[in-house]
């Protein structure tokens, strides 16, 4: 330390390493197939977390979801099907 920095009140610190920690992981998705519920025609997949960042879980995400059947010719609510856990 020398006079000029007692005086000031300043010392001199080393350049800190700051590494920015990314969030935790949210776990595995579980695969969802999508299925008309008239006609029971597979409609595709979803992936969901068991829980999202608010604490909002998969059902209540999939409530009310429609998507378009080809077999009825129009929207039609579906069912989910629990499938596999992806990476």
């Amino acid at each position: 330390m020398n006079l000029i920095n007692l005086i000031t009140g300043f010392f001199l610190v080393p350049a800190l390493k700051i590494r920015i920690i990314p969030p935790m992981p949210r776990g595995k998705r579980t695969v969802f197939a999508m299925f008309c519920t008239e006609s029971g025609n597979r409609l595709g997949t979803l992936r969901f977390h068991k829980q999202d960042k608010q604490g909002k879980g998969w059902k209540e995400h999939a409530e009310g979801l429609k998507k378009y059947c080809p077999r009825c010719m129009k929207q039609m609510a579906v069912k989910l099907k629990e499938e596999k856990h992806s990476k």
